[in-house]
């Protein structure tokens, strides 16, 4: 029980205030550390250094907690019990943010922003919970809860025992007012620490990257820095649909291949794989190859060895594979913002002539407004997790979704009762996806993931299992539509949605944060037995994009005029391809030739890379290419540009009702 005449007002504070302070410089010392082990280039900062470029934000919200502190021990004159138990709820509160943030930075290697925050994360809240929580070690746990330990009974016991110092010394000053002298001496030793971190000899990108890792992460939960956009809209009546894809330096012109004869009704299937990066795909553990059945088709296939996703993220993949189109130029996921956005998509296109579709995913739609999406999309059977967890044998979760089985049985049955039409079905597995699931049994390629390992090293260990399990339902589906009669007359074009990083580059974790290739480039091929009775390789660079237009080359469909891909099937001059994400950061780049150029929008900063000498993306040879690197930020602008009309032009005048309706 608190002895509401011995607590006073300013012992409070002070006991709450020291442990706030002790809680914000424990996080500092971690993530100082942190900083020197993760970046090469900062293992001289000292200390002092890296508290100069958090010292703003930190000012901030020390003033800012110190102030709620100070109002919450003036308002226990009146409730001492109530005032301590929600000093200790906030302090509580805090201590657990700031661990949380410290393990945020040991995952994704800079402080926790919100910027990481997307819309996209708000219809999937279970699932990112418990990928989170699986990248939560045990130590976490036992740090939090001997953080809420030490603050409750310090909350409870110290401002009696300062009350009584000051009984026994009656000269000593006001407690608070001591207290706020240090904070004021404190504050202004911190902004006036020489910025050691930015001096002459560091480059404008280390710059930039310290002052991103050493920020606040509850100053960075309320304040956004994501620049306003400044654009202006091209004259009405100026616009033209379709952006310039064609090489900026190779002239070269691709033959046509004829090895699918064009105008015939094929059946189409879709097969969405997940999280593949190109770079992992001659992987052998053991002796045998991670992905035995995507080699297997690729004796039979044309196999595109330049691919690109255009956007690394599952959403927007979907947006350019269905309707050949790029992604919003902003956060917005057209899927999930704009559903019913006028884009023509292949699916439609395939309903018009008399295909019966399907869309079949082992996770829930309703992520994203996938689900939304595909309605407007002549789409007639949509099967995803709500149903499949209704039927025996595989209806149990693996990771975000089902066992990848659980999609053949009703799949295979949906296209057996309609025999009678030809048919397009898309395919969305859910694994590799984060964290690497696999089901209970199912043989480890990697053999036993020992306990006790690097959290680097489980995660990649753990994604190479979820790969091979992922490779290994591939080849059960294909076996069994092959056994059906159902890959007769049939293509199947097999693509990776995105790719998947485990830090080749700093903070280069999972997939959507950057435009290295093991973020963007991907294996596409297409299957068919009858026309590809040798493997056949595409050179040239292609991206999602691409994919439905060539969908409809094969099918003898005139290509809409909204759609930016080109059939690589057909004659054509070299392309390029045109990337962007924008999860943290907005990044646009190109793929051309041997050559990949990246450009951080918000600041200007550039790499350029040959992918031929540098295939990892390590050496940043911008200023020895002046001139190129010129062309290409030229074209990146411009491509900017033609993005932000683009989805000026379809969101106007009747469009608008469409935002209306979906937001």
């Amino acid at each position: 029980m608190i002895n509401k005449k011995i607590i006073s007002v300013p012992g409070l504070y002070i006991a709450s205030s020291s442990i706030f302070l002790l809680s914000l410089l424990l996080y500092r010392v971690e993530i100082y550390f942190l900083i020197k082990g993760i970046y090469p280039q900062f293992t001289d900062i000292s200390f002092r250094g890296y508290l100069s470029s958090a010292a703003f934000a930190d000012a901030v919200i020390i003033f800012s907690v110190l102030i709620i502190l100070y109002l919450l021990s003036n308002a226990g004159r009146k409730c001492n019990k109530a005032g301590s138990i929600v000093t200790i709820i906030i302090l509580s509160s805090i201590h657990l943010f700031l661990i949380k943030a410290a393990n945020f930075f040991r995952i994704y290697e800079t402080a926790f922003s919100r910027k990481f925050w997307a819309n996209e994360i708000t219809t999937g809240l279970a699932e990112l919970i418990g990928s989170a929580i699986a990248e939560t070690p045990l130590s976490l746990y036992i740090k939090a809860f001997a953080g809420i330990v030490l603050i409750t009974l310090v909350i409870m016991k110290v401002p009696e025992l300062l009350e009584r110092l000051k009984k026994r010394k009656p000269g000593t000053a006001p407690a608070f007012l001591l207290s706020h002298i240090s904070l004021i001496l404190m504050l202004a030793g911190l902004a006036a620490i020489p910025d050691s971190c930015t001096n002459q000899g560091s480059s404008r990108s280390d710059n930039i990257l310290i002052k991103e890792v050493s920020g606040n992460p509850i100053f960075n939960l309320f304040i956004s820095r994501d620049r306003e956009e400044t654009d202006e809209a091209i004259p009405e009546g100026d616009f033209k649909f379709g952006l310039n894809t064609e090489s900026l330096i190779n002239p070269r012109l691709h033959r046509r291949i004829n090895n699918i004869p064009r105008g015939k009704d094929y059946n189409i299937i879709l097969y969405f794989f997940e999280s593949t990066p190109m770079a992992y795909f001659d992987l052998e553990i053991n002796g045998g190859k991670v992905l035995p059945n995507w080699h297997r088709l690729k004796k039979n296939a044309l196999f595109a060895k330049n691919h690109y996703a255009n956007f690394p993220l599952s959403a927007n993949a979907m947006l350019s594979v269905f309707t050949s189109a790029y992604s919003h130029h902003s956060k917005d996921l057209v899927v999930q913002k704009y559903s019913s956005i006028k884009l023509n998509s292949i699916t439609e296109i395939l309903k018009k002539k008399g295909y019966t579709t399907s869309v079949v995913h082992t996770g829930d739609l309703r992520y994203a407004g996938q689900r939304r999406f595909l309605s407007y999309r002549g789409i007639d059977r949509i099967i995803d997790l709500p149903e499949l967890e209704e039927i025996p044998p595989y209806n149990y979760k693996v990771g975000w979704g089902v066992d990848e089985r659980a999609m053949t049985a009703p799949s295979i049955e949906f296209l057996k009762n309609r025999r009678n039409k030809p048919f397009f079905i898309k395919y969305m597995p859910v694994n590799p996806h984060h964290p690497y699931a696999i089901p209970d049994g199912f043989k480890q390629i990697t053999g036993p993931v020992p306990g006790g390992i690097d959290y680097k090293e489980r995660n990649w260990l753990n994604y190479l299992n979820s790969l091979h399990y992922a490779d290994y339902c591939l080849g059960e589906l294909i076996d069994t539509l092959e056994n059906e009669g159902l890959m007769e007359n049939t293509i199947l074009f097999l693509v990776a949605d995105h790719g998947e990083a485990f830090y080749q580059h700093p903070q280069n974790y999972n997939h959507p944060f950057f435009l290295y290739d093991v973020n963007v480039h991907v294996p596409f091929m297409i299957y068919s037995k009858e026309f590809f009775p040798e493997p056949l390789v595409y050179d040239g660079i292609s991206s999602h994009i691409d994919i439905p237009v060539t969908m409809q080359d094969i099918l003898g469909i005139q290509k809409d005029k909204k759609h930016e891909g080109k059939s690589i099937l057909s004659s054509h001059k070299e392309k390029l391809a045109f990337l962007h994400t924008f999860w943290k950061d907005d990044y646009c780049g190109i793929r051309d030739g041997k050559w990949k150029y990246i450009r951080r929008m918000d600041n200007g900063l550039e790499e350029l890379y040959n992918l031929e000498t540098d295939p990892g993306e390590i050496k940043n040879i911008k200023d020895k290419h002046p001139d190129l690197t010129e062309k290409f930020r030229n074209y990146i602008l411009n491509a900017r540009e033609y993005q932000i009309n683009f989805y000026r032009e379809m969101l106007s005048d009747d469009s608008k009702s469409i935002k209306g309706k979906d937001n």
